[in-house]
């Protein structure tokens, strides 16, 4: 069984683009990475929610 590296709600900067969002789901697979469901504003200025892996995730400390 996987451990997650973050929390649900947990906020989090998108590693590419240095969007932030807070984790809204996560799920786990036997044959792929962590993944977290990430909810956030977009650079174009609109809400936005996406899954994405654990190592295109960042941890926002505070």
């Amino acid at each position: 069984m996987n451990t997650f590296k973050f929390n649900l709600n947990q906020k989090v900067t998108i590693s590419i683009s240095g969007e932030n969002g807070v984790i809204r789901g996560r799920s786990d697979s036997v044959d792929c990475s962590n993944r977290y469901f990430i909810a956030y504003k977009s650079a174009q200025g609109g809400s936005t929610e996406s899954w994405m892996s654990e190592d295109q995730l960042e941890a926002i400390e505070g």
